[in-house]
């Protein structure tokens, strides 16, 4: 393009999704509202993103993304399990730690650790 891209309005955790979003808005086009992904130039309207890759093979994760609170926290499990392996999850700020190294499931509220698995299973179950 032939337009210098605007400094970014929030810290974003962008997925491949946003890309097109991304473009469409640089390109002065309306977004159409059936994306999935968000325009990294405007600010975040979404609190929650759910990301996954469709796959039937062990060790395929989904994510669900909350921009809330100040901090960009990402839960993530493990799509399909075998019966009798532990399924794994994970709860990472990635902001703080972005190479995914301090798991806080542990030291999370159990409320909240409940409100990530719920949108899990609602979003995520039978990919």
């Amino acid at each position: 393009g032939s337009k210098p891209i605007s400094t970014l309005p929030d810290k974003h955790f962008a997925v491949n999704l946003d890309v097109a979003p991304t473009l469409a808005d640089w390109a002065g086009l309306d977004v159409p509202t059936s994306w999935q992904g968000c325009s990294l130039l405007r600010p975040r309207t979404r609190e929650w993103t759910i990301h996954y890759t469709p796959c039937a093979s062990l060790g395929c994760e989904g994510a669900v993304v909350d921009y809330s609170n100040g901090k960009i926290l990402k839960y993530s499990r493990v799509l399909v399990s075998v019966a009798g392996l532990p399924d794994h999850e994970s709860i990472f700020d990635i902001e703080r730690d972005p190479e995914e190294k301090n798991n806080l499931l542990s030291t999370m509220d159990p409320a909240r650790v409940l409100q990530f698995r719920s949108l899990a299973d609602e979003h995520l179950s039978g990919e």
